[in-house]
């Protein structure tokens, strides 16, 4: 297996995500290690909707209805459900499933990506336990105003008792209460002791006994608030995470296919409304598979990250480079008054590509062959485009490579 596959794989493998990827039937036909390890099965008995099995009955019909309906329409879904772990125990997952895209465009199904969320998700169950809590959360106020309330809250206690704070709970063994004090639990989403509070009655405000259950109450369900906020900032960085890499290539940090997609539509529109041209670049290296084969795919991915730097610093703000995969990019040059403005952009690319790459393992050299295609051009679509360019490109090969060649729609591209 070369070295970027394998290193991705590893990933996949031994990351604390569970994956699942589903074909064009609904079925699901795989599952990484992460996944069978959790639930005790065979690949085999999660074939299919053999996974469904260990749903749990509450959440089965509402968690296939809304994996259904996203198929159906092809699009993003994100669901939380409870799944049966290996020792028989149902544990909350997020599952954030997202459709796949051969390198034609063409759906083929999709993938999805689960984390355990269990404690974070008790703890929001919790939180809706309290109808106070929900009260101001209906009001608008934030996280940081409701633990604000809760500060004030214990100040006035304070003024009134003396408290002091335990980090290991229960306190040590050799603290021996006297009359007037006690200890005040705070507990966690889980049930667990986080700390024990060691309360004294004042000289000024005597003792109130039945204190102890407010202010252990009070304590809670701040600690509450902050694991929902844990738990959501949790869920949003999750969510970053899975959206930059469906967008974003894992090596270059460059978008993929999905995402330039998207900005080619967007440039098509600006360049129609600004009365300008828009030029797409598809760019292949030469003589990169002899990098690979005569050193290893991690010099090879060192050669593509440098290269990559190169060419996005002669590029301006509007210009955008994607990598769709090996060694191809594809690079979209907006806002041209003329046509032929793209040259000198494409000129410098092919310098810069051509320029050694020194190594720790030696210098290595490769140049470029690129396909340019123009737009507007009528009736003409994004894959239609980046399709052109591609065949231009190919053309720029077959004349000797290290230049560029621009596509003419029924005619064979020109050569540059």
């Amino acid at each position: 297996m070369p070295y970027e596959e394998h290193f991705y794989q590893s990933i996949v493998d031994h990351g604390a995500m569970l994956i699942w990827v589903a074909g064009l039937d609904k079925g699901c036909y795989y599952f990484n290690r992460t996944w069978l390890t959790f639930t005790g099965r065979t690949l085999e008995q999660e074939y299919g909707d053999g996974w469904a099995e260990g749903v749990h009955p509450d959440d089965y019909e509402r968690c296939l209805s809304i994996y259904t309906a996203a198929f159906d329409r092809r699009e993003a879904f994100s669901m939380a459900y409870r799944l049966k772990r290996h020792d028989g125990s149902y544990r909350w997952l997020q599952d954030d499933g997202k459709p796949v895209h051969d390198d034609q465009g063409e759906f083929t199904g999709f993938i999805g990506y689960c984390l355990d969320i269990h404690e974070l998700k008790i703890a929001e169950i919790r939180l809706q336990q309290h109808k106070s809590l929900l009260a101001m959360m209906a009001s608008g106020i934030s996280v940081d105003e409701l633990m604000e309330h809760f500060t004030e809250h214990l100040h006035q206690l304070y003024d009134r008792y003396r408290f002091r704070l335990f980090h290991d709970a229960p306190p040590p063994a050799q603290t021996q209460l006297r009359p007037g004090q006690w200890l005040v639990p705070v507990i966690a989403s889980k049930g667990q002791l986080l700390a024990q509070l060691l309360i004294t009655g004042s000289e000024a405000g005597g003792i109130d006994r039945s204190l102890q259950d407010a202010l252990s109450h009070e304590l809670s369900l701040a600690a509450l608030i902050l694991e929902k906020a844990r738990a959501d900032e949790a869920l949003k960085l999750h969510q970053q995470a899975l959206e930059r890499m469906a967008h974003y290539d894992a090596l270059t940090n460059l978008p993929n296919r999905v995402l330039l997609l998207e900005l080619l539509r967007k440039q098509m529109a600006w360049c129609q409304r600004g009365n300008q041209h828009l030029a797409v670049a598809f760019i292949d290296l030469d003589g990169f598979k002899q990098i690979n084969d005569h050193y290893n795919h991690a010099v090879g991915d060192q050669v593509l990250v440098c290269l990559t730097h190169r060419m996005k610093t002669l590029l301006r703000e509007s210009d955008e480079l994607a990598r769709l995969g090996g060694d191809e990019f594809v690079l979209l040059l907006p806002g041209l008054d003329t046509p032929e403005d793209y040259s000198p952009v494409i000129n410098r690319v092919l310098a810069c590509l051509k320029e050694p790459v020194n190594l720790t393992e030696g210098t290595v050299q490769v140049s470029a062959s690129i396909g340019i295609t123009l737009y507007p051009q009528a009736k003409a679509s994004a894959e239609q485009l980046i399709h052109q360019a591609d065949k231009a490109m190919y053309q720029a090969k077959r004349k000797g490579r290290n230049q560029y060649q621009v596509f003419v729609k029924n005619e064979n591209p020109e050569s540059r």
